[in-house]
């Protein structure tokens, strides 16, 4: 049983009271337990202790800046795709208008 939580070494009494962090399951003292992650699988945010907090904060503003990296170049194909179907577009229209005066024009 565990005795002290083993961040701050503060013995466990009847004041201090034990907590699991969700994310490692160590044993911890609330003072040392005072964040909250939605962890992989929970509908909610948990208790976790502040080192897998501190870990996990660090993950998570990785795996954002890579998600914006991405998007920034799935943006820039877009808009790449995006001219080239307005170009694509445009001489469409020139070509109907042109088929159009042809067909009409030849009728008069």
């Amino acid at each position: 049983e565990v005795q002290e939580c083993p961040v701050c070494h503060i013995k466990f009494d009847k004041v201090r009271r034990k907590h699991h962090c969700r994310a490692c399951g160590r044993v911890i003292c609330g003072s040392c337990s005072g964040n909250q992650l939605l962890l992989p699988g929970a509908n909610r945010k948990e208790r976790v202790c502040d080192p897998c907090f501190e870990i996990r904060r660090h993950d998570l503003t990785g795996s954002l800046t890579e998600d914006h990296s991405t998007s920034k170049v799935m943006e820039q194909s877009l808009k790449a795709d995006l001219k080239e179907k307005h170009r694509q577009a445009e001489w469409f229209q020139g070509f109907l208008i042109n088929i159009s005066a042809q067909t009409f024009g030849a009728e008069t």
